[in-house]
């Protein structure tokens, strides 16, 4: 069955074979700041990681944290993710009793206390006693008690959408430099645990807007993930289309792979398979579904049908780039017109003629902007140009939003 929207996994996950070996061989020395555009495939390789990882006898924390909005929160939230790893959750509570005396009186870990109802009192407890002025040090013996309880190390802890979550802090002014700072001490100062920082927003800039410099996180080892080649997407096409029971030729996946083009998106191939699943189920030859490709692609995937699968990046806009909607919708329109795009300078005079800025502050935002739209898999810089990453978003814009 075509896994959509949801982290692909087991046998729904298609071969990342070389992205994790890269991730295992570095993670034991270092830790990771994983990049990757929207709806690339970012969080089925990393559950996929943890699984293999697990099965190696090592403690994986996971906790995404998109919607996390303040330091004393994420201390919250780690702490619950680490109640949830059974590997280590009797250790854990016993060590956090040591920090939450509340929590000592509170719960007896020996009787016959439901698991749900202790992981409650631990979630009412972190609420009263994990605030603007205690998360720092609360968080500091959280971790420590993190891998103080497992046997084997390092302990990985994965922060799926950090880069987000520490946007989410500086917008709601939410001491997010201090988080950062004392993120960079925990990593540095703590023995035995390794961090992979995921996200789609690009972590440098949410830095730099916030400190003025990237220094906090230089020391993460940066991979970089991006779509399928163009043999993998055709294995991926071939075995959905088996799983979806339909006739497949070459010709089918050469055709599905022009329509959608480069970068070849795990998520838009699924999204395309799907359709073709319920609209040609009774479809007996490939050469029908082939003839069919073109009228699917533009009226069912990018019409009316097809706009759920596009309204996250449609969101993002609307929300995240409220303040300047207006020059960021013109600039696109005028790139999603010819395959060469819009040239940066006249992306830039657009941009000026919608702000009252400064030419220095001009230059910082608009610089900020175009990379956070290349974070957002819209556009891509092409030496002078500004282009759309994808053919399927251009066609998209053009066709929705142009």
């Amino acid at each position: 069955m075509v896994q959509i929207g949801a982290p692909a996994l087991g046998e729904d996950f298609h071969d990342r074979t070389r992205e994790l070996e890269t991730l295992k061989k570095r993670i034991l020395s270092t830790s990771i700041l994983l990049t990757a555009p929207r709806r690339f495939g970012k969080t089925s390789l990393l559950r996929k990681f943890e699984k293999q990882m697990k099965e190696e006898r090592y403690n994986v924390i996971y906790l995404d944290v998109m919607h996390v909005y303040s330091p004393e929160r994420f201390v919250h939230e780690l702490a619950l993710a680490a109640y949830d790893e059974a590997s280590i959750r009797d250790k854990f509570l016993q060590n956090i009793k040591e920090i939450f005396k509340k929590l000592a009186g509170a719960l007896n870990i020996e009787g016959s206390v439901p698991g749900a109802s202790i992981k409650l009192e631990l979630s009412r407890i972190l609420e009263s006693e994990v605030n603007e002025k205690t998360w720092q040090d609360h968080g500091r013996e959280i971790i420590k008690s993190i891998t103080a309880s497992s046997e084997k190390t390092p302990v990985i802890i994965i922060l799926d959408e950090l880069p987000e979550a520490v946007a989410n802090m500086s917008r709601e002014d939410r001491d997010a430099l201090g988080f950062l700072q004392w993120f960079r001490s925990i990593r540095q100062s703590i023995d035995n645990i390794r961090f992979i920082v995921a996200g789609s927003t690009s972590f440098e800039n949410v830095v730099k807007s916030i400190s003025k410099r990237g220094s906090y996180i230089n020391d993460l080892h940066r991979i970089d993930l991006s779509g399928f080649s163009y043999d993998d997407a055709m294995e991926f096409l071939k075995k959905a289309f088996k799983d979806e029971e339909l006739p497949f030729s070459e010709d089918v996946g050469r055709r599905i792979l022009e329509l959608v083009g480069e970068p070849y998106v795990p998520y838009f191939l699924a999204v395309f398979v799907g359709l073709i699943s319920e609209e040609l189920r009774e479809v007996s030859e490939p050469d029908a579904i082939l003839n069919s490709l073109e009228e699917l692609y533009w009226s069912k995937l990018l019409g009316n049908e097809g706009s759920r699968y596009f309204q996250d990046y449609w969101d993002r806009l609307r929300i995240y780039y409220s303040e300047y909607l207006t020059p960021v919708r013109e600039i696109l329109n005028e790139a999603s017109k010819s395959d060469e795009g819009i040239r940066v300078d006249t992306a830039k005079e657009i941009f000026i003629k919608y702000t009252e800025l400064s030419s220095e502050e001009v230059n910082d935002k608009f610089n900020v902007i175009i990379k956070d739209l290349e974070n957002d898999f819209y556009l891509q810089r092409r030496g002078e140009y500004l282009v759309f990453q994808s053919k399927l978003m251009k066609d998209w814009w053009r066709l929705n939003h142009g």
